[in-house]
């Protein structure tokens, strides 16, 4: 698909294992090093200076829209009830109900796991 960033999967018949068994620990290193993408390592002192920021969950309503509108969204696939959000966002974010981004951002996925305590 074009524009896709879908990644092919990995076929272990494609990798050269004859390169990746030459390659020496510090020419490995030298690539991380050599790579702005590289993440830093999270040691206990980057954990020291981190905070912990959970995703505020989303509420789950029971709401009545017109037939057509939600088959319309329906029908875009999976994702249909994101992007209905996003359009009420829009909507409320217009009319200067809500900030365009929430406080927080939202979970991406699955439901809030319940608290064990009380």
């Amino acid at each position: 698909m074009p524009g896709s960033n879908a990644r092919k999967p990995l076929d272990l018949n494609e990798v050269d294992w004859d390169y990746l068994k030459s390659v020496s620990d510090e020419e490995i290193q030298r690539q991380i090093d050599s790579d702005p993408d590289t993440a830093p390592i999270a040691d206990e002192e980057w954990f020291k200076g981190a905070t912990l920021v959970l995703p505020e969950p989303k509420t789950p309503v029971s709401v009545r829209v017109d037939s057509d509108v939600f088959r319309a969204f329906h029908a875009t696939g999976a994702g249909y009830q994101q992007r209905m959000n996003a359009a009420l966002r829009e909507y409320a974010v217009r009319h200067g109900w809500v900030a365009a981004d929430p406080p927080r951002p939202p979970a991406r996925r699955g439901r809030p796991r319940k608290s064990s305590a009380g």
